[in-house]
């Protein structure tokens, strides 16, 4: 399976053309009039697959769009969203699932000197859900810019179920300015897929109540909310100083999975009558 994005080509036109010789099968979000939008979606007839549009761009200012892709494999259902300037309240996030695409998001956590919006929503998001960032340091940018510059717009997310089995690959620019992202996830015979919905607990036993104190009281006032914004974006800022503050003073781990057992009984043993 592939997603192209944004698909500025019409489905038409690329029906004749090599790509669709990697899919059976076509599923399109429509180009709106703007040049970059638009997603194409290619899967192969050796899998079942259900498409959906989740968001389009549409004629409002939020140029966010978004389609979802149900995947069966051996026996698993995937959830494959690719996306473009994603709106995260728009996606429902479970075991087996998987964000491809270009977020346009900016953090250093990903390379980028500067946080923009979308960066800090999307920090917000890894903190609070199941999924997380397969991204390396040393990995090629995926975007070259005409100046030179190179960044990294285009990311993989994936949930934690899935996250041990799933590799990213970066393939050469092949002329979009735009590097091909892979997401590779491997399924053996015997072990389909890895404990399911495994995510981080908070150790507040061992949490530094008092550090925590101390940098939550100063870490709003230099956020510097301003009070006269949306309720929805104060709450954020709040929200994202909290977990800021969370992050460094209480611990975090998977705890085991332990398999009950009922209680055990020791049969008396039998002695010798004779005896």
């Amino acid at each position: 399976m592939w997603t192209l994005l944004p698909s500025w080509r019409q489905t038409s036109r690329l029906k004749n053309s090599s790509i669709t010789s990697l899919a059976d099968t076509l599923y399109s979000l429509p180009k709106y009039r703007q040049i970059a939008s638009g997603i194409l979606v290619g899967v192969s007839n050796s899998l079942s697959a259900e498409f959906k549009i989740v968001k389009e761009m549409g004629n409002s200012e939020d140029k966010s769009e978004i389609v979802k892709v149900n995947v069966w494999k051996q026996g698993n259902n995937f959830t494959i969203y690719a996306v473009y300037k994603p709106d995260f309240t728009s996606l429902y996030v479970t075991s087996k699932t998987i964000l491809i695409g270009d977020f346009n998001a900016h953090s250093p956590k990903w390379g980028y000197k500067d946080t923009n919006t979308a960066g800090k929503e999307m920090e917000d998001l890894l903190s609070t859900s199941v999924l997380g960032l397969l991204y390396n340091d040393t990995d090629s940018s995926t975007y070259l810019h005409f100046n030179g510059a190179q960044t990294t717009p285009d990311l993989l997310l994936v949930s934690s179920d899935i996250s041990a089995n799933t590799k990213r690959i970066i393939l050469d620019d092949p002329g979009s300015g735009h590097r091909p992202v892979i997401a590779k996830v491997t399924l053996t015979q015997r072990q389909r897929i890895l404990d399911p919905y495994i995510r981080t607990s908070w150790n507040f036993k061992k949490a530094n109540w008092r550090s925590f104190t101390d940098m939550l009281e100063r870490n709003p006032h230099q956020e510097r909310i301003d009070f006269s914004q949306n309720p929805d974006k104060i709450g954020k800022v709040i929200t994202s100083s909290i977990i800021n503050c969370a992050k460094t003073c209480i611990p975090r781990g998977r705890v085991k999975r332990y398999k009950a057992s009922g209680p055990t009984t020791s049969r008396p043993s039998r002695t010798n009558e004779n005896t």
